[in-house]
């Protein structure tokens, strides 16, 4: 049994012992493992009726029953095993004023793996992060990144990389568009980015607070 079956298979059980909040968690997990816009709307779709019904339990569990046997259907290839996406060796980051200096450090990021940063406060969690995702520039040590797309500026290089600070700046306009906003600048088109985007809301469980 492939990965993604045995994790419907988990999807089933947690519903069979009425463990709605986590099975349906899982359920639309394994509906984004899809990209499939289809599955996308039906889970949507599904998400805004259990909004409305909060207390319908068996009918949202014979509604995810039906989404989870559309997704048997649906075929899921795992990840491959990939060389590192990014590769910091001997980073190093000082700050003549206050005599801080972070490092050396060296690490290996790949694709599909959690990493965890662990440190006190002004231990240099931060200026790590942020040297990674080409915030900072980096004293000495080397850094390198690698993409299958064909990265060309430090621009291109800049839009694969994703840093959010503790503390970010404010947003103007509803949770929905701003994401909206984001996709279309990478070129998904209107219909798809209403999908993706609805979806995403609705994996975060923020359904009722898009429009806010």
């Amino acid at each position: 049994m492939s990965l993604y079956l045995q994790r419907l298979e988990e999807v089933k059980n947690f519903f069979d012992n009425k463990d709605t909040v986590l099975g349906y968690r899982k359920l639309m997990d394994c509906a984004m493992d899809t990209q499939d816009m289809d599955i996308y709307k039906k889970m949507i779709a599904l998400t805004d009726w259990k909004e409305q019904h909060v207390n319908d339990e068996t009918g949202l569990i014979s509604r995810s029953m039906e989404v989870l046997s559309l997704l048997k259907t649906k075929k899921v290839e795992p990840t491959s095993a990939q060389g590192p996406v990014i590769t910091a060796s001997d980073i190093t980051k000082t700050y003549g004023r206050s005599g801080f200096q972070l490092g050396p450090v060296s690490i290996e990021i790949k694709k599909g793996h959690i990493y965890g940063l662990v440190g006190e406060n002004g231990n240099g969690k931060t200026t790590l992060l942020r040297i990674l995702a080409r915030e900072l520039s980096n004293t000495s040590g080397s850094l390198n990144y690698v993409f299958k797309e064909d990265i060309t500026s430090d621009y291109d290089l800049r839009a694969k990389l994703v840093y959010i600070p503790q503390r970010t700046a404010t947003w103007y306009g509803s949770l929905k568009d701003n994401l909206k906003f984001v996709l279309s600048n990478y070129g998904v088109a209107p219909e798809e980015n209403e999908t993706r985007v609805l979806m995403m809301i609705a994996r975060l469980g923020l359904w009722n607070y898009k429009q806010l």
